[in-house]
């Protein structure tokens, strides 16, 4: 979507809306529910527990900043530069799921 944002803005913006709808809507969005249940029903140790409760809260922030750059993008409410975030934006949603993840097999 993002190469496509200097040639094509329209099929751009419908590229982004249905990431964000799959953020959203789709299979993607019962991730926030797994994680907590993760941490929440399988972390007894308290130090552990802590961590990956502080890994979810990071987890959800990158989630919303993701899903916010999508929706604006989905609706041409940003700038070129602000595109070229929202791959990042996905690789820190990544890097903190991978981090949770660690966290939770580590501690069970």
């Amino acid at each position: 979507a993002e190469s496509s944002w200097a040639v094509n803005r329209t099929d751009a913006q419908q590229l982004y809306f249905l990431l964000q709808r799959s953020l959203s809507e789709g299979a993607v969005s019962g991730l926030r529910t797994t994680c907590f249940h993760l941490y929440r029903d399988h972390i007894v140790d308290s130090k552990k527990f802590k961590e990956a409760e502080t890994q979810y809260k990071a987890l959800t922030k990158s989630l919303e900043k993701l899903n916010t750059g999508l929706l604006l993008a989905s609706r041409d409410q940003v700038k070129e530069d602000q595109v070229k975030e929202i791959p990042s934006l996905l690789a820190k949603v990544v890097a903190n799921l991978k981090q949770l993840r660690q966290t939770a097999q580590a501690a069970t």
